[in-house]
């Protein structure tokens, strides 16, 4: 049991929890760079390049990375961020994840500060790879694999498991998702619904009540005359209503792609008992874009989803 101050004012941390979803190559990875202090849990191997690139364009110094090849190496490092949650003092030494039978897998000088999960879409994958291996489906008589109902209660169930862990240990936590964009229904009654690609429908709705903010990734094109279009990145909290969205104030409509920022303004705002709406931030132009006379007075285009 741990006693929490509810009280405006205080200087008690408030640990920022965000779902972030978008299309390959919007920004997601580099925006999981700019948390403060992140430790981020890679599930593709190739995807370290665009990290260090991410590294590299941010100036953010110190991100630590694992990847993660199962289900069981999120355990192991759950194992070690609840520790850290429940005996803070442990901090102060190094950051050491080891498995269920206590050999170390990983070591480094510092705790991080935020956990990134790059992404919850892979992982929630790994849940699945994980039952299919402990319960292999039967097949039909078409010789397509046939998932039983208890297959699906349980690909639910463990992975809410691992959306709710990550929600309750005390570091800032930023689950990045691809984006899925479907049409529910038939006909007339057609809908189109844009939220976080996850294996079941409910885990989205899962995901976002964990969390303070729910975004997407969003691109602008500024045109300018005579001169290369500037393309700039942003993250979306307010839109269409076909959209998993969630606001949380004092983060503006149309936010930067700077975690750290966010966490810094969420924090200031709650010493103070501000909750006022924020003041519309310009998005993140494409890094070494300078701004000229022509771009200044250029049209810009609404970021569509």
């Amino acid at each position: 049991m741990k006693a929490l101050n509810a009280s405006a004012g205080t200087n008690e941390t408030i640990h920022v929890k965000a779902l972030i979803y978008g299309k390959p190559g919007t920004g997601k990875t580099t925006l999981g760079v700019t948390a403060p202090a992140p430790l981020i849990l890679l599930s593709e191997r190739q995807a370290l390049t665009h990290v260090r690139h991410a590294v590299a364009r941010s100036g953010q110094a110190g991100a630590q990375v694992i990847y993660m090849e199962t289900l069981e190496d999120y355990r192991n490092v759950l194992r070690t961020l609840m520790m850290g949650t429940h005996n803070p003092a442990l901090r102060s030494g190094p950051f050491v994840v080891r498995d269920a039978h206590g050999v170390v897998l990983y070591e480094h000088p510092t705790w991080p500060q935020s956990i990134v999960l790059d992404s919850l879409t892979d992982a929630c994958r790994l849940v699945d790879d994980e039952i299919q291996l402990q319960a292999p489906p039967k097949k039909g008589k078409d010789g397509l694999d046939v998932q039983a109902e208890r297959y699906w209660q349980a690909l639910g169930d463990r992975c809410e498991r691992l959306i709710r862990a990550f929600r309750d240990v005390d570091f800032h936590v930023l689950y990045l998702c691809l984006e899925d964009d479907k049409m529910i229904g038939e006909g007339d009654q057609a809908e189109r619904q844009v939220g976080p690609s996850l294996p079941m429908r409910k885990l989205a709705s899962t995901v976002a009540a964990a969390v303070n903010v729910v975004g997407i990734m969003a691109r602008s094109i500024v045109h300018g005359q005579g001169v290369e279009a500037d393309v700039r990145f942003g993250v979306r909290t307010v839109g269409p209503q076909h959209c998993l969205l969630k606001p949380y104030r004092p983060l503006a409509d149309l936010e930067i792609p700077d975690f750290t920022s966010w966490v810094t303004r969420i924090n200031a705002a709650i010493t103070e008992g501000d909750h006022a709406p924020a003041a519309q931030p310009k998005p993140r132009r494409k890094p070494g874009a300078t701004e000229t006379p022509s771009q200044k007075t250029a049209k810009q285009e609404t970021p569509k989803p």
